[in-house]
């Protein structure tokens, strides 16, 4: 696909990749498949489908798309992406309306 020369190429099946890894694990897999595939082709604009960890702000996608911001309203998860940490916790002081809230606010800030 690369050397047909297309605008941007989605990159999906990671949402279950490294799941046998393990929670902690998880995005080591990942982080090892990204990291070879930036360093492959660094001029290619990638879309990551169902791309929402902190993986966004490590490597250098194009764009992203994600129903992990649902989550909030799910089961309380929340997204954190700061200098101290970039995770998710389980937030059972606000609503689940505040949470979903919470998160479309954190995701959108991260656009360019």
């Amino acid at each position: 696909m690369i050397n047909e020369d297309h605008e941007i190429v989605a990159i999906g099946g990671t949402v279950i990749l490294g799941k046998n890894a393990g929670p902690r694990k998880q995005n080591d897999v990942k982080r090892e498949l990204f990291t070879e595939i930036f360093k492959r082709f660094p001029e290619q604009n990638f879309h990551w489908l169902g791309g929402s960890s902190n993986l966004l702000i490590e490597f250098p996608f194009f764009s992203t798309n994600s129903s992990g911001w649902l989550q909030g309203r799910r089961k309380h998860q929340i997204y954190t992406f700061d200098s101290e940490t970039n995770s998710t916790r389980i937030s059972k002081h606000w609503s689940k309306e505040e949470c979903l809230s919470y998160n479309v606010r954190v995701l959108a800030s991260l656009e360019k």
